[in-house]
């Protein structure tokens, strides 16, 4: 029983200081950061107040082969006002409706962190807004670095 509880208490720090640790930054110096999970789904914090949402991720540190699927969103409070919205809502964990949303897709290059990784952001299929036309379908892709030994 004590090499139960040992293993399973060495397992829970050994998972969140995994997830503590792993923060990526892009090419313009802004970082990604793997901040929460909750079920199933791996919540990171992004720049510009954006958190994203990446559904099967969550406990997941030594095998993220294939592309991981999710949404990006910002709370309602922190959007932009020049930011395009979406004419529906979409809800969160966490957080309440809001109209500042889309699919997002993410590869890792390695199975294991540290490794490189690429970010897709969509935007949602009811975009409001002057160049709504031109965005909707459309991807953005960033491309994000480990940062070790923080």
């Amino acid at each position: 029983m004590k090499c139960s509880l040992a293993a399973a208490a060495l397992a829970a720090v050994t998972a969140s200081s995994a997830l503590a640790d792993e923060v990526w930054t892009d090419p313009f110096g802004d970082r990604l950061i793997y901040s929460s999970e909750t079920g199933t789904i791996a919540v990171f914090q992004a720049p510009h107040g954006e958190w994203i949402y990446v559904e099967a991720l969550a406990g997941n540190y030594s095998d993220r082969t294939g592309t991981f699927t999710g949404y990006w969103m910002i709370p309602e409070g922190d959007a932009d006002e020049e930011m395009f919205s979406c004419a529906s809502q979409r809800s969160f964990p966490g957080s309440g409706p809001t109209h500042y949303w889309g699919p997002i897709e993410i590869d890792f290059d390695q199975p294991g962190f540290p490794t490189a990784l690429t970010l897709r952001r969509g935007f949602c299929d009811d975009l409001t807004g002057e160049y709504a036309g031109e965005l909707t379908g459309t991807w953005n892709d960033t491309r994000y670095h480990p940062i070790v030994g923080q």
